[in-house]
């Protein structure tokens, strides 16, 4: 049976082979109070994807190292720090290099950018822990950075009979900082428990066109809960 053309042209073909070390060390002091925690993964990748009609294609190797690191160190018996922090990539798959789009289900439908997506986080985090089981009061307080950049920008758009989401070639970025906090008393003699807590959130993202770029921020968004 004689494939219909518009099939043949979003016909991909290819293999990728993933190479993967991930050394790591721990240490901690013999009381328990301090403890560092270092991992390098290191990954290696090899793509290769090319579509029926041979306009796009890939060929190529890459190498990432994704460290992560976590320190704890315990104040007093009542307070404790953990602060970690590291850095990941991920790379998109064959479906990126085809040109038409892709049916996921019966009313949903893909539509990649031509290229392969790449994308890259970095974070890094502080938390503080408080907690006097005796007296029943517990308390938490932590704040995260996180910063992502992609090559691709994702939309979506409904119609009639399909919900198409899609992908265009533009480098974007986000960065946001969130924090959070929450204090737990527990009244034994009533059975209650009190809690308040709150959290508050800023982010700001940029993208660029082809012909120019546009900075988007937007204002931070604080919200409490008790």
């Amino acid at each position: 049976m004689r494939q219909a053309p518009e099939l043949a042209e979003n016909t991909a073909s290819g293999y990728y082979l993933q190479t993967s070390f991930a050394p790591r060390y721990e240490w901690k002091t013999s009381d328990n109070r301090f403890m560092a925690r270092i991992s390098a993964p290191l990954h290696q990748y090899y793509l290769n994807y090319r579509t029926a009609s041979g306009k796009l294609q890939t060929d190529k190797n890459y190498f990432y190292a994704d460290p992560d690191l976590y320190f704890s160190y315990r104040v007093n018996s009542a307070v404790k720090l953990n602060l970690n922090g590291g850095l990941n990539h991920a790379l998109g798959d064959i479906l990126d290099v085809l040109e038409q789009p892709v049916q996921l289900s019966y009313r949903t439908r893909q539509l990649r950018a031509g290229i392969l997506t790449k994308n890259r986080k970095e974070y890094a985090a502080l938390q503080v822990e408080y907690k006097r089981p005796l007296e029943f009061w517990f308390a938490h307080a932590g704040i995260q950075y996180t910063y992502h950049t992609h090559n691709t920008l994702s939309s979506q758009w409904v119609e009639p009979d399909y919900i198409i989401h899609s992908q265009v070639a533009s480098p974007n970025s986000s960065q946001t900082v969130s924090s959070q906090f929450s204090i737990t008393k527990q009244f034994q003699p009533i059975r209650t428990k009190l809690t308040v807590g709150g959290n508050y959130t800023w982010r700001k993202t940029r993208s660029f066109s082809r012909t120019s770029g546009h900075l988007i921020m937007d204002k931070p968004t604080p919200s409490a809960a008790a």
